[in-house]
């Protein structure tokens, strides 16, 4: 048996909108049924919202500092670094402290 991916289902249909509920009539569902479906919308939302202040920051810096492209990306190249840097650092540190207190 063949289940259908999220991928074969961007192809056909065009968009993710039948995948979210294509993966929850799965037999083990990769969302974990629907009691954590309201997580997953709100770390959506929130995904959406930090991509837009980075878009419309862009746009501001660039616009009213009169940045070039280039010193727009070479100033948020640190931002960019911490991003990437913080979740590779936070899981040993989650390890030898643990969440509980």
């Amino acid at each position: 048996m063949r289940l259908c991916t999220v991928e074969d289902d961007v192809l056909l249909h065009g968009s993710t909108d039948g995948a979210i509920t294509g993966l929850l009539r799965l037999p083990d569902p990769l969302l974990a049924g629907r009691a954590k479906l309201g997580n997953y919308f709100a770390i959506v939302l929130f995904s959406m919202a930090m991509e837009g202040i980075a878009f419309f920051l862009t746009l501001f810096v660039q616009r009213s500092w009169h940045y070039s492209t280039m010193h727009t990306v070479l100033a948020f190249l640190p931002m960019t670094a911490l991003l990437v840097a913080c979740p590779r650092a936070s899981d040993p540190l989650q390890r030898r402290f643990g969440t509980a207190r």
